[in-house]
C-alpha cells in the first residue's frame, strides 16, 4: 500500500481485497495528496493520473451533493 494502508476492521492487516480497508486507505491517500486542504481535484489526479477520471469523480461528486441538499 506504500505507506497508506489502513486496517480499518480491526483484523490487523490492511487488505486492498478488503472494501473497509480499501475504503480508508484511499480516503487516507487522497487526504495526503491534498484533499484535507481542500485540493480534491489535484488529489484525485493523484490517485489516477487522467483528466477524464478527475472529471468523471467530480461530476459523481457534485450529484451527489446535489442529491444530499435537495433530500434535507
Amino acid at each position: 500500500y506504500g505507506g497508506y494502508g489502513v486496517d480499518a476492521n480491526g483484523d490487523g492487516i490492511a487488505d486492498p481485497f478488503d472494501i473497509e480497508d480499501a475504503i480508508f486507505s484511499a480516503a487516507h491517500y487522497l487526504s495526503k495528496s491534498g484533499a484535507a486542504d481542500g485540493e480534491i481535484e489535484k488529489a484525485v489526479f493523484h490517485y489516477n493520473h487522467s483528466d477524464k477520471y478527475v472529471e468523471d469523480v467530480l461530476w459523481f461528486f457534485n450529484e451527489f451533493e446535489t442529491q444530499r441538499l435537495e433530500s434535507e
